[in-house]
């Protein structure tokens, strides 16, 4: 979602790296993901997660080549135009990705939610409480670095 409310971190990020980095090629990457991660999570299915998987995989190249680079530019991710690049994000992407692999079973949220009186519910928890506890660790992340920062 950052990548297309807020582009220029990721866009600043992906240019030191030689990737395309105009604003509106940022958006239209992050309107992809979103969509991609929408469908899955909706859907469903072995022919969409692969999908998110390499998403996930992409991104965990991208965090990795930045946290080669001395001072890389914040990456922006997570909604926070400061986030730098860190081992976390790095783990967390590489999380996903493999998380990605153990959906592939999945029937998607409809199919989830009808199934049985709680499997929809804990399905949808999965998805927020995820996502939430990656928000957290990368905030916490940011903060430990910016202690660091200060401290030296």
């Amino acid at each position: 979602m950052a990548k297309i409310l807020s582009p220029s971190s990721a866009s600043n990020a992906w240019r030191v790296l030689g990737l395309p980095s105009k604003i509106g090629f940022v958006k239209l990457v992050g309107l992809m993901e979103l969509f991609s991660a929408i469908t899955a999570a909706v859907l469903g299915g072995a022919s969409l997660w692969p999908l998110v998987g390499g998403w996930y995989a992409l991104f965990t190249i991208v965090i990795f080549l930045l946290l080669r680079i001395p001072n890389s530019p914040p990456c922006g991710c997570f909604g926070i135009q400061e986030a730098p690049a860190s081992i976390i994000h790095l783990l967390v992407n590489a999380l996903f990705m493999i998380i990605s692999v153990f959906a592939l079973n999945s029937k998607g949220l409809a199919s989830e939610m009808s199934s049985s009186r709680f499997g929809g519910v804990l399905y949808l928890l999965l998805i927020i409480i995820g996502a939430a506890l990656c928000y957290l660790l990368v905030i916490s992340d940011m903060k430990i670095l910016q202690k660091f920062r200060n401290s030296q």
